[in-house]
Formats: structure tokens, sequence, C-alpha cells
């Protein structure tokens, strides 16, 4: 497997797998102190969770970038609550799928998968029934805006050395475009949507998968 290829399939676990994966080197951590927020930010914040809460479905292509110089492409779907996939174009041998429960990570190339809890997992910010970006474990750590784009970066708030994500949103109209992640090393991963569509119908079987017992391989 060549080293491009290794790098993606590393920044795929980065991305959708869990926050522990994610300890900040020291001079990053200073980054991810809670933010005190003002009039203005709670008044965003609420924009963005009614924003979010609003969605439905998602579908989209999507290019995943890292800082290293890395990109990978594929679809993306979401279906609230809890629901989602990514699966990435060859040769990367990658799929991931949230059934709203477990997340599972399989390598389609040697036919291997893992599973975790969803809410163990950055993916649930997105997911979750009610979307509240400064409650239930999570703190905002940092906003940014400017005329057209709005950053809001978040961290779980019972582990201070965890990573951060950072959701990112084209303004006027609301409309969410891509997420950030930091590795320990420092090296971001971006996962941008392409062309985005909202309120279609998604067959439910994109969602499913069967657990099978440690000790055996799916078919």
């Amino acid at each position: 497997m060549s080293q491009c290829l290794n790098f993606t399939i590393k920044f795929a676990v980065i991305l959708c797998i869990s926050f522990a994966t994610l300890v900040m080197p020291a001079a990053a951590q200073s980054v991810l102190e809670p933010l005190i927020l003002n009039t203005q930010d709670r008044a965003d914040i609420k924009r963005i969770e009614n924003y979010l809460n609003s969605i439905e479905t998602l579908k989209s292509r999507f290019i995943q970038m890292t800082s290293q110089g890395d990109t990978s492409q594929g679809e993306f779907y979401l279906s609230r609550p809890g629901k989602l996939r990514i699966a990435y174009d060859p040769p990367v041998p990658v799929l991931i799928i949230s059934n709203g429960i477990f997340l599972l990570y399989k390598d389609t190339k040697l036919d291997q998968s893992s599973y975790t809890t969803l809410s163990s997992t950055p993916a649930s910010v997105l997911v979750k029934e009610n979307i509240r970006l400064n409650k239930d474990g999570l703190i905002i750590t940092k906003i940014d805006r400017d005329a057209n784009t709005f950053r809001i970066s978040l961290k779980q708030g019972d582990d201070p050395y965890s990573g951060a994500i950072t959701l990112i949103f084209s303004d006027k109209p609301l409309m969410l475009r891509q997420w950030t992640v930091l590795d320990a090393q420092g090296i971001t991963v971006e996962f941008a949507l392409i062309e985005p569509r909202f309120g279609l119908d998604l067959d439910p079987e994109l969602f499913k998968f069967s657990m099978m017992p440690k000790n055996r391989r799916e078919n």
C-alpha cells in the first residue's frame, strides 16, 4: 500500500473514530481553553444549532485534505438522528457507517471491520437528535467570523487533553461546508462538502451493517 494511501486511511480514522486519538501538543492546548461567550456569540451559536437541527438528510461528494498534502474523495450521506455513511473512492479501501448506535470502520480491501460507539466519536456532533454545541459534554473553544464564513471549534469538556473539531459554515445563507480535525502532531485534516444537497430521500440500507463476533470476519 502506498504511503499516500496509508496517510489517507490514518486520517479517516482520526476524522471519525475517536476524540481520544487526538491528544494535542502543549503548544496547541492554549487554543482550546474554554471561550467566554458574549451576546453575539450566544446568538450565533443558537442560530447554528437551529440550522443543524433542521437538517434531516444530506448527500454530498467530499474531498478530504491534510496539511501534509494528501487528498482523497468520496460520497458522504447523513440521516439524522444518528446515521451517516462515508465511502471513499478507490484506491482508498475505507467505508465508515453509523447506524445510530455504533460506528463501523471497514477496510474493504482486507475485509476487516472495527466498531465503536457513536457517542465516543466527533461524528456524533452532527447526528445527535438535539444538537447543543455548548452542552452535553462539549465546550466551545473558539469562534471565528468573516464576511461570509463562520467557524466554531469544539472539544470534549471531560478531557482537557482531547483534540478539537472545527465546524465551518458559509453564511448568508447559513450552510455547513466543512469540518477540520487537528491531530497530536499538529497535522490538520479538512473534510469539505462539494455541492451538498439537503432533504433527499435516502435509502435506509445505506446505514445498515451487521456486527460480527470478534473472532470472525464479515462476509
